[in-house]
């Protein structure tokens, strides 16, 4: 939104319910698909479409379990 004023900001979001550029721009990109997907609900106008905490944390859970760990290192 950079370069816009507060009112322009305001009728992008509030009157032609845009979503922010960045977002648009990098959909997809290196994040698992149900992670964009949350995302893209928390940007909902209606807050009933919005995910509630619980459910953006069993989705967080969901994937930190999928990551990776390293063994721990060693004491030397």
């Amino acid at each position: 939104w950079a370069g816009l004023s507060s009112e322009e900001i305001y009728r992008a979001v509030v009157k032609a319910r845009r979503l922010p550029p960045q977002y648009a721009s990098v959909v997809g990109v290196g994040i698992p698909r149900e992670l964009w997907k949350m995302v893209g609900e928390c940007l909902q106008f209606k807050a009933s479409k919005r995910p509630t905490f619980n459910s953006m944390l069993s989705t967080f859970l969901h994937h930190l379990q999928e990551i990776p760990r390293s063994p721990p290192a060693s004491p030397d």
